[in-house]
């Protein structure tokens, strides 16, 4: 998957144009933010439309594969902007532009309301998710009805972004982990994701360390160990 935003659409898009891959093997996210549609002048509606028209300008791709709300949170209080923004997400999914539909940031309250005003499911979501903290009831929700979930902030990162201890990997239980698989504690992490059946976010600004980043799918942590790292959860 290749993920967009609206600072690198333009560079995002040449790159999917100009890479070797099929437009069929690459999997194009993009996001847009609420607190500026809701927030802007004018119609919602039409604010809504014209951010989403953005981002296919920006990419100048013939559709995105899945489209966001990133700042879901922001609508925790106000649903019915919820609403109106996942109704016009819903007109691209009909003319084509767009083929699927997700939420980042999500909660129950905002993923049950989508579902009983959607006639587009949600597809995906995209939270934070490590062994010490992810919401377990979203968890869930989402494995019940079959959305994809995506989780960021499996090392520690997110945390540290906020300018909190990195919980993760000051961890004994997972550097005695990846002493014992002989390993690093960043695989021991995306591994653990994968068979909690999560597709791991891998932020990397190096071609190679994505490389050795990808190599959790040759680490398989046994049942005992899973369980040891899914008792960490508060």
């Amino acid at each position: 998957a290749v993920v967009s935003t609206q600072s690198t659409g333009a560079q995002v898009g040449k790159a999917v144009r100009e890479s070797k891959w099929s437009r069929s093997a690459v999997f194009l996210v993009d996001k847009i933010l609420a607190s500026e549609i809701v927030t802007g002048g004018g119609e919602m509606q039409e604010r809504a439309r014209e951010t989403i028209r953005g981002c296919l300008e920006r990419l100048n791709v013939e559709h995105i594969d899945l489209l966001m709300i990133h700042d879901t949170f922001e609508l925790m209080e106000n649903l019915d902007a919820l609403t109106v923004i996942w109704r016009v997400m819903e007109e691209f999914v009909r003319e084509g532009s767009v083929l699927s539909l997700g939420l980042s940031h999500a909660e129950m309250a905002t993923l049950e309301h989508v579902h009983s005003i959607a006639t587009v499911p949600v597809s995906a979501i995209q939270n934070l998710f490590n062994p010490v903290d992810y919401d377990v009831a979203v968890y869930k929700y989402c494995r019940s009805k079959e959305i994809i979930i995506m989780g960021f902030g499996i090392t520690g990162d997110y945390h540290v972004a906020e300018g909190l201890p990195n919980p993760i990997l000051n961890s004994n239980l997972i550097s005695s982990l990846a002493a014992l698989y002989s390993t690093s504690q960043h695989l021991i992490l995306y591994n653990w994701a994968a068979q909690m059946g999560v597709i791991p976010i891998i932020r990397t600004q190096r071609v190679s360390h994505m490389r050795e980043n990808l190599e959790y799918r040759d680490v398989f942590l046994n049942p005992h160990h899973m369980a040891l790292l899914n008792g960490l959860i508060s």
